[in-house]
């Protein structure tokens, strides 16, 4: 009998749980997806409309922070500058299932794993890393109010 109400109990409770989404909501993983295709398409000048006007973007690579309205942008010249010193071409970042995130109302927090292919000197390379955003609603739009990189792996 004990078995019985136990196992009652453990199924009533799996139905009564709410349901975990296995994915960030495609409303906040659009400001994301924008990024990630005007960086692979190399045009920063388009990066200010998926970021908050008091937006945060931290890399590694000096000033290491760009903060205002103009973060985003000013980040991505400084990318590009990198890539110029180093003679690296050919860069694609390719986002990777998403296991962490959470949203509570007009926020949202996701970490994006990204594989970044490149080429430097004609020779392949690649790196490892997450992105990590966090992300606000405002007018029932979701930006990007801070955004971090860490590296994980390099091949550079």
């Amino acid at each position: 009998m004990k078995r019985q109400i136990f196992l009652l109990t453990a199924i009533f409770s799996m139905l009564a749980a709410p349901a975990v989404a296995k994915s960030p909501p495609a409303a906040v993983m659009a400001p994301i997806n924008a990024m990630l295709a005007a960086t692979n398409a190399d045009k920063g000048t388009e990066l200010a409309a998926y970021y908050t006007p008091d937006a945060v973007v931290v890399d590694e690579f000096a000033p290491y922070a760009w903060t205002g309205p103009t973060a985003a942008a000013q980040w991505w010249a400084g990318v590009d500058k990198q890539i110029a010193a180093m003679g690296t071409h050919s860069i694609h970042a390719a986002a990777q299932p998403i296991k962490h995130f959470d949203v509570t109302g007009d926020s949202a927090y996701v970490v994006v794993p990204l594989i970044i292919s490149y080429a430097v000197k004609g020779k392949p390379g690649h790196e490892t890393g997450l992105f990590t955003l966090t992300l606000r609603r405002s007018g029932g739009q979701w930006k990007i109010a801070t955004q971090t990189w860490a590296t994980a792996t390099s091949t550079m």
